[in-house]
């Protein structure tokens, strides 16, 4: 078990003195018991160490302490179709999202992305060959819908999936709107979803690649700018109503220890929620690839020693491309504290213009000072991995023109989830850990 240890270093001694002993009773056990009975002194012991290490340590205490369960498993499978002619970029994206938690039940979400943009370049891609060598720029906007549904359990959620998964893929919905000419047809239609979004962003790209089939030689590839960046979204379910705003790096750098380590090269993500009209909630959430030996454990109880942690691993601004690790981080506020109110209206004052740009970095820093202060503060740690297909065909040289279609299948285990509370002391989150189910390979993509 590992957790954040006590500056005086007492709970460090306590839990070395119970460790020792417990080592000594096992060892006892292991000789003199049946296997039933050792497992049952096992688990009581593991559990012990655990509570004397402060940690949370079964569902019920974080159901008591008010904690959302975490994510312990995350697959996504995508498919990207586009076409590009002349200087214009038109492309659709679909998404499937599952999502498996750990109090047992499953959300899973359908995504669908709209892009239109113009693109200028030279280059050649032949996405089966191996093939991509390209110098380009362009930019436009993107708009994404999504549907979440939740379940109780695994088994409903893979019923659900096994009906309207094929439906919802790209090859699916061109099927389906093609047999809406023939007379007779009835479109297919999901159930009403739990939850629905809507997303409004833009992006730009400005990527140098050297990318060949000949495995003697390595892939080179340069980027700036920014892809796919978020300006304004809002998810809605039942009488709550959330509304987000992509932060960029220099706001995220104000915005306290924990928001400024793992936001440091992406930025991050302000939501606000409304619960029947009224500011309840505020959270700011960020992703960061990290190197594949981080590990979040140590003498540390305060938001500044865990924020120069986050910061001396963080290797990315984005999840893994192949395979990796990546924290995620949410810190949130209970809006019905006056001074949490305060600092994050004083924020979307100037967000929405009602303010004077130049109160923007004061507003930074107060909203900052709220996070670290009275901020909840969730961290979960995850092993990933991404596999891609790619079926592209394009050319330009200044004009564009060609086909692109890639295929992808991510995936995200927990291997660690830690919160704390208003500048408290980090609590490792075993509840989790022990939640987290057999993961499978990802399945190949066709």
């Amino acid at each position: 078990m590992r957790r954040f240890l006590s500056d005086s270093g007492q709970a460090s001694s306590d839990y070395v003195a119970l460790v020792a002993v417990v080592a000594l009773v096992l060892g006892g056990v292991a000789a003199v018991a049946t296997p039933a009975l050792g497992y049952s002194v096992l688990g009581a012991m593991r559990h012990a160490v655990c509570v004397v290490g402060g940690a949370i340590c079964s569902s019920e205490e974080a159901h008591r302490a008010g904690l959302d369960p975490c994510v312990v498993q995350l697959e996504s499978d995508g498919r990207r179709v586009g076409v590009a002619i002349v200087v214009v970029r038109l492309r659709r994206g679909d998404k499937m999202v599952v999502e498996r938690k750990s109090d047992g039940s499953t959300s899973v979400a359908f995504v669908d992305d709209r892009d239109l943009g113009l693109e200028t370049g030279i280059g050649l891609k032949l996405g089966k060959a191996g093939l991509n060598v390209k110098a380009e720029a362009g930019g436009g906007a993107r708009f994404t819908t999504g549907r979440a549904y939740s379940f109780a359990d695994w088994e409903t959620a893979r019923t659900f999936m096994e009906r309207y998964a094929h439906e919802e893929d790209t090859m699916g919905e061109l099927k389906n709107a093609a047999r809406s000419i023939a007379p007779g047809h009835v479109p297919h239609e999901l159930p009403s979803a739990q939850e629905t979004s809507y997303e409004a962003g833009g992006w730009t790209e400005v990527d140098a690649v050297f990318d060949t089939p000949n495995p003697g030689r390595a892939s080179k590839e340069a980027q700036a700018g920014t892809d796919g960046a978020v300006i304004l979204g809002r998810r809605r379910r039942g009488s709550q109503t959330t509304v987000y705003v992509q932060l960029d790096r220099a706001a995220s750098l104000g915005l306290g220890a924990v928001v400024s380590a793992v936001g440091a090269s992406f930025g991050s993500v302000l939501g606000v929620t409304f619960t029947d009209g009224k500011m309840t909630n505020a959270v700011v959430s960020g992703s960061a690839e990290v190197s594949s030996d981080f590990e979040l454990y140590g003498h540390s109880t305060s938001m500044k020693a865990l924020g120069t942690k986050l910061r001396s691993g963080a290797v990315s601004s984005e999840a893994a491309v192949r395979s990796g690790r990546a924290v995620e981080s949410r810190v949130s506020l209970d809006l019905r504290e006056p001074h949490n109110r305060a600092a994050v209206e004083g924020m979307l004052e100037v967000v929405s213009g009602r303010a004077p740009v130049v109160l923007w970095p004061g507003r930074i820093k107060a909203l900052g000072q709220r996070l670290d202060q009275n901020g909840k503060v969730d961290l979960e740690l995850f092993d990933t991995n991404t596999s891609e297909s790619d079926s592209s065909l394009e050319a330009a040289l200044g004009l564009k023109a060609g086909i692109e279609d890639v295929r992808t299948h991510s995936s995200r285990r927990l291997i660690g989830a830690w919160t704390a509370s208003g500048g408290d002391a980090i609590r490792e989150r075993e509840d989790c850990l022990n939640a987290v189910p057999a993961s499978p390979p990802p399945p190949p993509i066709a």
